[in-house]
């Protein structure tokens, strides 16, 4: 049974994609870092907080699992040059960490910034989280996976795919 958070319905077209020669960036470990392991050939997975950190690495030591790098983050890595490195050369991107050290938005402004034009971006909570999902949705071609947690409250797993190109780009002033 996978403990993930994200919505069934995202993780089933998850197992139902090709991913095993991608490598995912996962801003905000979890479950989900055990998940994609086995879709992904590689996960990056970066975390904030030390004792989720502590948790996770624990759970991927203990599955002996060795297709996942996970590392604890702070604000200097939107500088960090082998992070921007990262993004640049990665298939797919799930923004998931605690919005309140570093803002979901930022993220999405980052990877948009530097990630290659065939790169997916999965954003978790985006009814939570909705300058990052209208900055990504004002910019990319989107399918909502909405779902209801165990809480009874209603969010989505939106995946952004194919930037949208408009024709002209000028705006009037």
């Amino acid at each position: 049974m996978d403990n993930s958070k994200l919505s069934k319905n995202f993780l089933s077209w998850i197992t139902q994609n090709n991913f095993k020669n991608s490598v995912i960036i996962e801003i905000g470990s979890g479950y989900s870092t055990l998940f994609f392991s086995k879709y992904f050939k590689f996960v990056y997975s970066f975390e904030d907080n030390v004792e989720w950190f502590l948790k996770i690495d624990s759970l991927l030591k203990n599955k002996i699992i060795s297709n996942v790098k996970l590392s604890m983050f702070n604000k200097d890595i939107l500088q960090n040059k082998e992070f921007i490195d990262l993004i640049k050369s990665a298939d797919a991107f799930l923004i998931d960490n605690n919005p309140i050290y570093i803002s979901r938005s930022i993220f999405a402004k980052l990877i948009h910034e530097y990630k290659k034009n065939d790169s997916i971006i999965v954003l978790d909570n985006g009814t939570w989280n909705i300058d990052a999902y209208r900055f990504l949705r004002e910019n990319y071609y989107c399918t909502d996976f909405p779902y209801e947690r165990e809480d009874g409250t209603a969010t989505e797993t939106s995946v952004f795919f194919k930037k949208i190109e408009t024709k002209n780009k000028s705006k009037i002033i």
